[in-house]
């Protein structure tokens, strides 16, 4: 077996199925073929080690990616569901348009930097929120 980076293709495709479609152990025996002892010390080993940590940071960039692309599209639908007929739906928008900002106030307090070109809410859509707010106030 050809090895890669000190693993060989069989460790290779039982990390990225242990990682990808979160498979046990005991699946991985099934599946693989590998004895328990063996997968053991795979799992142990320093390179497998490894292969799981760069899976795993190669899932947060992913993650990051996605979020920054649909982040804005989502921030987007909800205030234009602020001016919803449904109070229920408005209300539940402004709360998650609070909780959006106070999250971001937060990660920026704890030294987070800002994305370039974020800006805050405008002083008009500040006061929809809270007219949207007090119309539910009270009705949960």
């Amino acid at each position: 077996m050809a090895k890669l980076g000190g693993l060989t293709s069989k460790q290779l495709q039982v990390a990225r199925a242990m990682h990808e479609e979160g498979l046990t152990e005991g699946e991985v025996v099934e599946r693989f073929g590998v004895p328990e002892r063996r997968l053991r010390r795979w799992l142990a080993n320093e390179a497998m080690v490894q292969e799981f940590s760069r899976l795993n940071e190669e899932s947060v960039r992913q993650t990051r990616s996605i979020i920054s692309h649909f982040g804005p599209v989502a921030a987007a639908r909800l205030v234009q569901l602020l001016d919803s007929e449904k109070a229920d739906t408005a209300r539940r928008a402004a709360l998650d348009l609070v909780d959006r900002c106070m999250r971001q106030v937060a990660s920026e307090g704890a030294g987070e930097a800002a994305s370039e070109g974020q800006q805050g809410l405008s002083e008009t859509e500040a006061l929809r929120m809270l007219r949207t707010l007090a119309a539910g106030y009270g009705k949960e």
